[in-house]
């Protein structure tokens, strides 16, 4: 990948952590410490964004076993 991703959460309210483990968990498992250089997320709401942090630590987690 040349350039960032851009994931735009703007009308996206909720979403269900299984699917933020999916997207973004799996994203991490490819990038891992390059995920922030390579995945800007964008206008995220607290509760997606504090979702977020919950599914990319338990994969820094399980990354770390």
């Amino acid at each position: 990948m040349e350039q960032p991703l851009i994931l735009d959460f703007t009308g996206i309210e909720k979403a269900t952590s299984s699917f933020m483990d999916e997207l973004l968990g799996k994203l991490y498992l490819q990038y891992k410490e390059d995920f922030t250089i390579r995945i800007h997320l964008i206008n995220m709401n607290e509760t997606l964004m504090a979702m977020t942090n919950v599914v990319i630590g338990q994969r820094v987690e399980n990354f770390k076993k």
